[in-house]
Order: structure tokens, then C-alpha cells, then sequence
């Protein structure tokens, strides 16, 4: 994608730096859609066997109520923890950056 009509879109990135691990689920996954259509503007998985830095960008409607999701498959039960750091920008805004800290073994330590 080259720029964003300045006038009627605005620009969404989403920045994910996976480190291999395989206790990971398979896969992990995202997508941006407008809530109303559900239409989807974008959308991606990395699985657990590779390491990888993630760059998306998509021109999405001014007028658009965005709805963003990542996560795992929701029947995850094995034991793990994901500290994977993201970002998340509209038009060059940081609406969230931190660690994904997603997993079902966040609570656990040393006996």
C-alpha cells in the first residue's frame, strides 16, 4: 500500500515481534474489521515454529468504527505464556504498545 488519501482515510499499522516458542499455540492470529459490515481490512497469523517481525498497514474509511482482534484459538489449554510486544497506530498515533502477556500460565513461579 502506498499513503492514505489524507482527505478520507486514515492509517492503521500494526507491529508484532513473535519469538519462536513451541509451547505457543497454533496460531496466533488478528484481524481489523468494521463493526457495522464486518467487512475485514485485515488479517494475518504467525505460528508458533518461527520467529518473525510483523508489519501490517491498511487505509481504512475516515468514517469507519473499527473493531481489532488477536489473540489465540479460544479452546487453548495447554500451559503457556506469550510476552510477544506489539503496536498499535491510527495515522502515526500509538493507541496501545506493551507486551501481548497472553497465555494460561501467567500466574504461575517458582514452588
Amino acid at each position: 500500500i502506498d499513503s492514505c488519501d489524507p482527505d478520507n482515510e486514515l492509517e492503521f499499522e500494526f507491529f508484532l515481534d513473535r519469538r519462536q516458542d513451541s509451547s505457543y499455540p497454533n496460531p496466533f492470529a488478528w484481524n481489523l474489521a468494521e463493526v457495522a459490515t464486518d467487512e475485514s481490512f485485515l488479517q494475518g497469523q504467525a505460528p508458533y515454529n518461527e520467529s518473525s517481525f510483523i508489519y501490517e498497514k491498511a487505509c481504512v474509511p475516515r468514517s469507519s468504527c473499527l473493531e481489532f482482534y488477536m489473540g489465540y484459538p479460544s479452546n487453548t489449554t495447554s500451559g503457556f505464556y506469550d510476552p510477544s510486544p506489539y503496536s498499535i497506530r491510527l495515522d502515526g498515533v500509538i493507541y496501545d504498545e506493551h507486551e501481548l502477556r497472553f497465555g494460561t500460565d501467567l500466574f504461575s513461579g517458582p514452588d
